[in-house]
């Protein structure tokens, strides 16, 4: 009976202490999944009513309340630690203890608040996710597997390692199945199918069938200026639909000219599916990356038209010329008649972005442009062209976005807005490079392998790739002589 009352007796007074704060990396973004401990004199404690250890949300920040015994605070010392794989521990630190009044039972009411920054470290991790990177792309290149059963079986691995050794030793922990499923762009998905559907109406109209057969007309038998025309119509349907859109309604026409002039259809489709990216790049609606940016630094649709019209011109003329010239020896053999008559890929990238791959490739970047503005354009331009040409755009240039925002605030001038215009052009110029770079071009070879044509991973990189690298240095041009 002793030990039952015992038990029911009230707590006595003591001191009741609040620990808010944030974790967040170099950039300011808040790091999620931080496993935050409190020790007071040394020891470690557990917060109220909880048996779990404390840990950020999604924003980075974190709040815990504790019970010590009274008399314990001010005088006491309270330290925070952190933990997170693929991050360097977050060493003791000791907070600043602030009285804030008592509550009506007697407890002497304390807080404290701490933000705390984490840095990236090198794991076992690490170098699975980069291993599992490389080996996707060797294999999509050397054609080894089909690129949809490659992405997923590196998708498979990522979390095979995590949910195996990870479970052990949590430096083996690459991703989470919640963070897989997050890296899933649904925005992007969802966008990809409505505009699906709207192929599926205006096909109906044959709206693009009357453009492309007024294109074969104007022509006038000169296979060239055909040529031209069509990568000068696509370029201008993306500037208005997005690039996927106009290249999914764009493929099946072009391939039945091609057929009908006795020609290799990939002698129009290579050049069209690059200029659908160039002509993207000119609108907010026209390329995804261009969305992501458009939303984050909220501009608008006439902020993207009047500062990368210009230069997107520029690039549609050297392309329609290099092209000309690259496909001469196929549109010389065109056989012309009577005119009158005729993924799971986003997994693996997550992997490689939640180690810490992406954001070493972020943070080299603003440490190397340094103050400099000028250095910082020519960084965050080709940067972003070279890992959009590597992985999709449209993960690089979200994780490049907080990144873009951070140097704004701290390099004199960037705030004209020239860092935003580099990341745009260099992530969806740069998509121009290889296959995987964007979603056209994932579209566009997948339906021209559908309809018989194959286009190899390496085919791709030789037809695309220095035209990219001529875009990409005239846009370099074009936004130091502009800016």
């Amino acid at each position: 009976m002793a030990a039952s009352n015992a038990l029911a007796a009230p707590i006595p007074p003591g001191d009741r202490l609040t620990v808010s704060g944030a974790v967040k990396n170099l950039m300011g973004k808040g790091i999620k999944e931080v496993e935050v401990e409190v020790l007071v004199n040394g020891q470690h404690v557990k917060p109220q009513d909880k048996d779990e250890e404390i840990a950020t949300g999604k924003s980075g920040s974190f709040l815990a309340e504790f019970i010590l015994p009274a008399g314990t605070l001010p005088h006491a010392k309270v330290e925070l630690k952190g933990f997170k794989p693929s991050w360097k521990p977050l060493a003791a630190g000791a907070l600043q203890v602030m009285a804030a009044g008592a509550d009506q039972a007697g407890n002497r009411l304390f807080q404290a608040t701490q933000i705390s920054i984490l840095y990236r470290t090198i794991t076992p991790a690490f170098w699975i996710a980069t291993i599992i990177l490389v080996l996707v792309y060797i294999f999509i290149a050397g054609e080894f597997m089909h690129r949809t059963l490659a992405a997923l079986l590196g998708a498979a691995l990522i979390l095979f390692v995590s949910y195996t050794i990870g479970t052990f030793d949590k430096n083996y922990l690459i991703l989470t199945f919640e963070d897989a499923m997050s890296a899933i762009d649904m925005n992007v998905i969802f966008l990809l199918m409505a505009m699906m559907i709207i192929v599926g109406v205006l096909k109906k109209t044959g709206i693009f069938q009357w453009l492309a057969y007024k294109s074969y007309a104007a022509a006038r038998g000169n296979v060239f200026i055909l040529g031209g025309i069509l990568m000068v119509v696509t370029a201008v349907c993306s500037v208005f639909l997005d690039n996927v859109t106009t290249m999914l309604l764009m493929i099946p026409v072009t391939i039945e000219i091609a057929v009908t002039l006795k020609i290799n259809p990939l002698a129009f489709l290579m050049p069209e599916v690059f200029a659908s990216n160039v002509g993207g790049t000119a609108t907010l609606i026209g390329d995804p990356p261009n969305i992501l940016i458009g939303s984050y630094a909220k501009l608008s649709f006439m902020d993207f038209v009047g500062n990368l019209t210009l230069i997107c011109l520029i690039c549609l003329v050297v392309t329609v010329i290099f092209y000309l010239y690259w496909y001469k020896k196929d549109y010389l053999k065109a056989e012309v008649k009577d005119v009158n008559r005729t993924i799971a890929l986003f997994i693996v990238i997550a992997g490689a972005e939640e180690t810490g791959l992406i954001q070493i490739i972020a943070e080299w970047v603003k440490n190397v442009s340094g103050g400099n503005l000028t250095a910082a354009v020519i960084i965050v331009l080709w940067v972003s062209a070279i890992a959009s040409a590597c992985i999709d755009n449209i993960p690089f240039t979200a994780t490049m976005l907080p990144i873009i925002a951070f140097l704004n605030q701290t390099i004199p001038g960037a705030e004209s807005g020239v860092l935003w215009w580099s990341l745009a052009q260099g992530a969806c110029l740069g998509g121009n490079g290889t296959m995987i770079g964007a979603s056209a071009n994932v579209v566009t070879v997948g339906l021209a392998e559908k309809a018989g044509y194959h286009i190899s991973f390496l085919y791709y990189l030789k037809v695309c790739w220095w035209p990219m690298i001529i875009s990409v240095t005239l846009s370099m041009f074009y936004l130091l002589l502009a800016y």
